[in-house]
């Protein structure tokens, strides 16, 4: 089972091994700048080389100190049902760099009780594996934790 939390605040508000970061279509250059000169100069310099701009199902890993992988939303708006495979594909992509603690930064969207569960929905499903015949040998690090940053967390009943 994946532990979650949600936590109020910027990129670097939650630590991990991995930080997942969802942009919409347009967005990437904002996107990067939060993340603070350190990373932002390398990374923007990365992005325009492989002209990265958030399109769906995009998906980017940058290994830096701590790997961080832009994960492509589409055009704006932004639905739900795009929230959840970003959720499901910030998973996989989790998995594949064996991240035990991951941290998926929503930005001001998290904000929204509706987008935050869709994300968690996605990333809850991509996770789930039929493992009744599997020895121990077979399994492999898993997901542990998950942390959604947000700009604004709602209260309950707003």
């Amino acid at each position: 089972m994946v532990r979650t939390r949600v936590v109020r605040g910027g990129p670097a508000a939650a630590r991990g091994d991995i930080l997942l970061l969802p942009v919409a279509d347009g967005r990437l250059q904002a996107a990067v700048a939060r993340l603070g000169r350190k990373v932002a100069t390398p990374l923007g310099r990365r992005v325009r080389t492989l002209d990265l701009r958030g399109r769906a199902d995009e998906l980017f890993t940058y290994q830096g100190e701590t790997p961080l992988t832009l994960v492509g939303l589409g055009a704006e708006p932004v639905g739900l049902d795009t929230w959840r495979r970003a959720g499901a594909r910030g998973r996989q992509e989790a998995e594949r760099q064996r991240a035990r603690r991951v941290v998926a930064y929503l930005g001001t969207s998290g904000g929204d009780p509706d987008v935050a569960g869709a994300f968690l929905e996605g990333f809850l499903l991509a996770g789930y594996r039929f493992a009744r015949y599997t020895s121990s040998q077979e399994a492999r690090r898993r997901v542990e934790s998950l942390s959604l940053v947000a700009e604004t967390i709602a209260s309950p009943g707003a």
